[in-house]
């Protein structure tokens, strides 16, 4: 019996946990970010950490290296503030702390783990700051007995809960959408940007809560919901009525949104300081249009589509190309639609063609690349041969492709000078133009006193008991910490707004230049004219800690156009110096510029001559099966470039008239081997016609 017992105990533990990690969800955690962000003085995340703290399999691999002091896929462990939410919520393994710590008198105010009390009404201040004390004591003394029990919690609570995240990420796609996320290169440019931006630039994605709620229904931010009496209401005296009229004024909970960008926050309401639309324009567009550029969703050279800047890459073909002549479509919306939606560019161009475009590329440089496209083997050493390859081809890279060095990822390669560089410039000028309003809120991260404290391990004894005298740090100030966390403890960042939205600065930035900067981009007074106010000085009045919205994202996305912009010249510049490199290791004394334009006339003759041909359908399908004598003129033309970039150069003017004479020889029977083709065909097409006619099949 004994053992049936506990049979059935393990699996209700296990049931339990179970049912207990399947039932959060991932609005469950973004709540929790959300509350241990603002608890932190932060603000709010932005989309990648979202998305992975929603992760349930991150997730309970956090949980892990939490209760067992570990450091599995590097995921760091949660802090005590996490730990404190988590648990009050019953969103660690279904323990909550009254369920370990059972004596009530260990308790604060009905918890074992108690958050910081909230002021009550009329509460004089010591007896706040004294309730407050007792609530920091009562916490930190339980949260170690918590963090023990869990370390201890038997295997089936632990299988339990894992196999419940584990189904709720199969049926919610949690894993399936952090890939989702970062499936495309324009995608991991546009989570590059947000993020840098959220670093110097907070206030972007920062809230401001409505303290005066009476003054936000007038400003149309809030509804007031007016509700009927309860009958013990209706019982009270008039004076009563207007006490309790006056609490629920008071009460957030009973107010609506009633505008965009209102939202509600650990009981408060909060009104983003910035349309999150204009803030993505103003951040993003110009880290997008850079690594569209450079993908060659965005390209210069002519597809066929009449709208600047939607051209193509040299080299390749139009993502929905024409018949006649594969570089350009014939279906421009088809063209965009490819390019935008489906982000596709054309393939690369057969040699034949590629090599008119493309004239410092080799033939045998061009096959090289063409089986580093097609390569999918497991290759981890760049250093022999310049070139990577992990997870089948997913990601890859080479170090001398037709574009130079590049990655390449899910089949689309983002060269280093055409993508790379111009995208870094774009989101680095942002990043920098986001620091000028904020230079006098910088700190470096390892002094936010907001951040989680910890008792480091060397605070802890052989039993496991915390030394006396011990202090907790962050984890950037832990001397067991990792040099890459004590190096991030380094950067500065930039220290958010308190509660009520006042902004925070660094007493030790003084200098006017800084003030100055702080100040233009501040919004200014105005009356109810629009006119602005000015004090006795002339100088404009300000609204104080509010932004200037306007030359806010006017900066950073001007900032993003010109760093994107500059650093694409500087790109474009360092890539046409390799091109020349290689021109002339590839064709020895001779001219790339003039070699490039005779190429490009000879490109546009050879496709009017396509065009030209009446039979270019039936001959068309014959070069899928062998020779044609269309493709033995080409190959003759393309013999005839390098003669004709050779006779350009010679510098005495008889030589070059003899040379070229001698080359329009040769073309002329080119041209005159094709006239005889083409009236031996005329001829044939004659008889065929006679004989139809003889059979009575004409139109028919």
């Amino acid at each position: 019996m004994a053992k049936e017992g506990n049979s059935l105990s393990w699996f209700d533990d296990f049931k339990r946990a179970y049912a207990d990690g399947l039932a959060m969800s991932g609005e469950d955690r973004r709540e929790l970010l959300t509350a241990l962000r603002e608890m932190e003085g932060r603000a709010e995340a932005p989309r990648a950490v979202y998305t992975l703290f929603q992760n349930p399999l991150l997730d309970v691999v956090r949980q892990h290296n939490t209760f067992n002091n570990s450091n599995v896929l590097g995921l760091p462990q949660m802090t005590d503030d996490a730990l404190v939410l988590r648990g009050n919520s019953g969103m660690l393994a279904g323990v909550k702390p009254e369920e370990i710590i059972t004596d009530k008198s260990q308790w604060f105010e009905g918890q074992a783990l108690p958050p910081d009390p909230v002021p009550r009404k009329s509460e004089d201040p010591k007896a706040f700051e004294i309730r407050t004390r007792d609530a920091r004591l009562v916490r930190e003394r339980n949260l170690e007995t918590y963090k023990k029990a869990l370390a201890k919690l038997p295997v089936s609570t632990k299988a339990g809960q894992a196999l419940g995240n584990l189904t709720s990420d199969f049926v919610q796609n949690n894993s399936r959408n952090l890939w989702w996320l970062v499936n495309a290169s324009q995608a991991v440019a546009d989570l590059a940007s947000e993020g840098a931006a959220s670093l110097t630039s907070p206030d972007l994605f920062s809230g401001k809560r409505l303290n005066d709620l009476d003054r936000a229904v007038q400003e149309g931010d809030l509804r007031y919901v007016d509700r009927p009496l309860s009958q013990e209401e209706k019982q009270l005296d008039d004076f009563a009525q207007i006490d309790i009229e006056s609490a629920r004024r008071k009460d957030p909970g009973n107010y609506v949104q009633a505008s965009p960008g209102v939202y509600r926050a650990r009981g408060h309401w909060k009104k983003r300081m910035f349309n999150p639309n204009l803030v993505n324009a103003a951040v993003m567009l110009p880290a997008a249009a850079a690594i569209n550029s450079g993908v060659g969703l965005m390209g210069g050279t002519d597809a066929g589509i009449p709208i600047p800047g939607l051209g193509r890459r040299e080299g390749y073909a139009a993502a929905v190309p024409s018949e006649d002549d594969a570089r350009k479509t014939e279906n421009a919306l088809a063209e965009v639609a490819t390019r935008y939606i489906l982000s596709r560019e054309g393939k690369l161009l057969p040699w034949s063609e590629f090599a008119k475009e493309r004239v410092d590329v080799s033939k045998q440089q061009y096959n090289d690349y063409i089986s580093y496209e097609r390569d999918r083997d497991l290759d981890l050493n760049p250093f022999d041969d310049g070139k990577f390859n992990v997870a089948g081809g997913v990601l890859k890279g080479t170090s001398d492709g037709i574009h130079g060095a590049e990655l390449q990822f899910l089949g689309k390669n983002i060269p280093v000078n055409e993508a790379l560089l111009p995208t870094a410039g774009a989101i680095g000028a942002t990043v920098l133009a986001g620091l000028l309003p904020n230079a006098r809120r910088l700190r470096k991260r390892k002094n936010n006193p907001s951040l989680s404290k910890f008792f480091p391990k060397d605070a802890y004894d052989k039993s496991g008991e915390v030394k006396f005298g011990a202090e907790k740090v962050n984890k950037y100030q832990d001397k067991n910490a990792s040099p890459l966390t004590k190096f991030f403890g380094e950067i500065p960042e930039v220290m958010p707004r308190d509660v009520d939205g006042n902004i925070q600065r660094n007493p030790n930035i003084k200098n006017p230049a800084l003030e100055s900067l702080e100040n233009f981009f501040t919004k200014s007074q105005r009356d109810e004219n629009g006119k602005l106010k000015r004090d006795e000085a002339g100088k404009v009045l300000k609204v104080a800690d509010t932004p200037d919205k306007g030359r806010v994202l006017g900066s950073l996305f001007g900032a993003g156009t010109a760093g994107f912009i500059g650093a694409g010249m500087l790109g474009s510049n360092i890539e046409d110096e390799r091109r020349r490199r290689n021109f002339e290791e590839n064709r020895p004394g001779l001219d790339y510029d003039l070699f490039k334009q005779n190429a490009a006339e000879l490109a546009e003759r050879k496709v009017a001559m396509v065009k030209a041909n009446p039979n270019r359908k039936e001959e068309r399908a014959d070069s899928k099966v062998g020779f044609n004598a269309r493709a033995y003129q080409s190959s003759l033309m393309d013999s005839a470039l390098e003669q004709q970039v050779l006779v350009d150069q010679i510098v005495n003017e008889d030589k070059q008239i003899r040379a070229q004479s001698a080359l329009n020889e040769s073309q002329k029977t080119i041209n005159k081997a094709q006239s005889i083709e083409e009236e031996i065909r005329r001829r044939r097409e004659g008889i065929k016609d006679t004989d139809d006619q003889a059979n009575g099949t004409i139109g028919f």
